[in-house]
């Protein structure tokens, strides 16, 4: 499967750092390519909660729905896409120095192969890798002040 894995350091514990990213309807304000997102289901977050999403990418806008699949507070949560292009996002975050070190996993449904799904997950990093940077900057900036 086409996989897009992106890292960083937030001078944030994992706790507050958890709390933000696993809290969908703050993806506006640190995914670029969100526009609106809010939540199906009613509090509290965690295994089965879902949420509904909009944006815009490559040159097109798309809704869909993702279901909370991974719940692990401070650790991990993982979002799978139930409506809509099945992407999964698994978001880590471990202690590291001063805050917190955060993966993010993006994983796309297999293509045609092992080597068209190597191929696509090469373009998948190099087309995101600008908006995937600015994201952890804009998540830092919200988390670090």
């Amino acid at each position: 499967m086409p996989t897009a894995r992106y890292r960083g350091h937030i001078r944030a514990t994992p706790e507050t750092v958890f709390a933000f990213v696993s809290d969908a309807q703050n993806n506006p304000n640190w995914h670029a390519r969100v526009r609106e997102t809010h939540w199906i289901d009613p509090p509290p977050s965690g295994l089965g909660r879902r949420g509904r999403q909009h944006g815009h990418l490559f040159y097109r806008d798309w809704t869909f729905v993702a279901e909370v699949v991974e719940w692990d507070p401070p650790r991990a949560v993982t979002f799978q896409v139930i409506e809509g292009y099945r992407v999964r996002t698994a978001i880590r975050i471990e202690p590291h120095g001063d805050g917190s070190q955060i993966e993010l996993t993006v994983t796309t449904p297999r293509i045609l192969g092992r080597r068209v799904d190597a191929l696509a997950s090469r373009i998948l990093l190099r087309a995101t890798r600008g908006s995937e940077s600015g994201d952890f900057r804009r998540l830092r900036a919200a988390l670090e002040r």
